[in-house]
């Protein structure tokens, strides 16, 4: 710009920060303010969440309209650093203030969404709205409960992270894996690390170790500094609960794409039960404890779907 336009000052930090940016949030925040006020209802999803860079905690608010020409849309009306106590009084001030900010009546939400958590469930009984609870949080609640939880399930799983902790700190380990691999002609998979919020994470575990099994049984014969063994039984167990849990993969990524709907868990809720209810389900003998823990916590949690109206309207409609 210098030799392009010499008289030309190129605008300094605070040029943006003072007049730039507050313009463009005025006027965005003018645009949502319309088309809050032009809808009938709205719907609202809520969470709270903390990022994996800073380890700071965020909360955030977001708006689902549906226009009078059918045309369905997303906006954030509050994503902001949420360093104080995560409790109910706090969550509702934030969205109280979310509320008031774009002149949204309550009368005019249809329901808000959040996990399951006593604090959020709380503060939106506090606030007078009707609270959905996210499905997915809830079909990972059920998971924990009537697998991971079990102590049979739980002591295999602990050895499968211990394996892959293993794994993925020695770089001699993953040499010698990736070896072992070459050797039997396999493909050179990596082992994956399960994460605690996301149940499916666990499941790709599984589903990888029980995929190289081979060279993972070659891999622990030799790995001298891993006092961890994989029984014959253990190895049956894990290649039974990744059926079992494939479905609830599946049903997971139906409904994480960007414009699920309400209108589809009804059905999922129910195809999950008959899925369970299935014949071939009774032929997992070790796991047949697992399996009947499944559809009782699923007939717990899943009640709170079956009986909500809006849930039945929405599924009818569509």
């Amino acid at each position: 710009m210098n030799k392009a336009v010499p008289k030309y000052t190129i605008p300094g930090r605070d040029y943006f920060t003072t007049k730039i940016m507050p313009d463009i949030y005025e006027r965005v925040q003018n645009k949502v303010k319309i088309l809050a006020k032009s809808a009938n209802n709205m719907s609202l999803t809520t969470d709270i969440w903390k990022s994996k860079h800073s380890e700071e905690s965020f909360i955030s608010l977001t708006g689902h309209i549906l226009s009078t020409d059918f045309e369905h849309h997303t906006v954030v009306l509050r994503s902001q650093h949420f360093p104080d106590c995560h409790t109910a009084l706090n969550i509702t001030t934030m969205i109280n203030k979310a509320l008031i900010m774009y002149e949204i009546p309550k009368h005019k939400i249809h329901f808000i969404c959040s996990d399951n958590a006593a604090n959020m469930t709380s503060s939106l009984n506090t606030i007078g709205v009707t609270h959905l609870p996210c499905f997915l949080h809830t079909l990972q609640l059920v998971i924990n409960k009537s697998i991971f939880e079990q102590p049979g399930v739980n002591s295999l799983l602990i050895k499968c992270k211990t394996i892959v902790t293993y794994y993925k700190k020695s770089p001699e380990a993953k040499e010698k894996y990736r070896n072992i691999q070459i050797d039997l002609g396999m493909d050179q998979h990596k082992l994956i690390q399960d994460i605690a919020i996301r149940w499916n994470s666990t499941f790709n575990m599984l589903v990888r170790m029980v995929q190289d099994k081979d060279a993972l049984v070659l891999f622990l014969s030799n790995a001298t500094k891993l006092d961890v063994t994989i029984r014959a039984d253990e190895w049956t167990k894990m290649a039974n609960l990744v059926k079992i849990l494939g479905k609830f993969d599946e049903i997971t990524n139906i409904l994480s794409y960007r414009q699920a709907n309400s209108s589809e868990i009804l059905g999922n809720v129910e195809g999950l039960q008959l899925y369970m209810e299935q014949n071939w389900m009774s032929n997992f003998v070790n796991l047949r404890q697992t399996v009947n823990e499944i559809k009782a916590q699923m007939k717990q949690y899943f009640q709170r779907f079956e009986d909500n109206t809006a849930l039945i309207c929405a599924t009818f409609l569509d």
